[in-house]
């Protein structure tokens, strides 16, 4: 990506926004979220600027899977929203690959906890 678009430069969800504006968001590993956390706002980063040419999206990264590669990035389209939300496996041979297209956070959302449900069934914390 050669034009430079700046985290602060992109719409982000309402949802997202309030996350953030309000310090909702937990960027430890053993979040509320487990097994998934955000990444800190200062940490974010586009995937093309970590593994270029794999793909011509750009893929804002903004949360990570604490027990395998899995990140959570958001499609920036032309006019600089996100909405739709990738599920990607970083680090392969190619760079990163596509695992999964949401149609936006609040489906990551729902995802999440699915995976928290089986987290916590198989970490049998009780």
């Amino acid at each position: 990506m050669t034009d430079q678009l700046h985290q602060s430069e992109i719409m982000f969800p309402k949802f997202y926004q309030r996350l953030m504006a309000e310090n909702l968001a937990k960027y430890d590993v053993l979040a509320e979220m487990e097994p998934w956390y955000f990444v800190e706002q200062h940490k974010c980063f586009f995937a093309h600027t970590l593994w270029p040419n794999v793909c011509n999206e750009k893929l804002f990264v903004f949360a990570r899977r604490q027990d395998n590669d899995d990140l959570a990035a958001f499609l920036v389209d032309a006019t600089n929203k996100a909405e739709q939300v990738y599920i990607l496996h970083g680090w392969t041979n190619e760079g990163f690959c596509i695992m999964k297209k949401l149609p936006d956070i609040w489906s990551w959302m729902h995802m999440v906890i699915d995976d928290m449900q089986e987290w916590v069934e198989l970490n049998e914390y009780l």
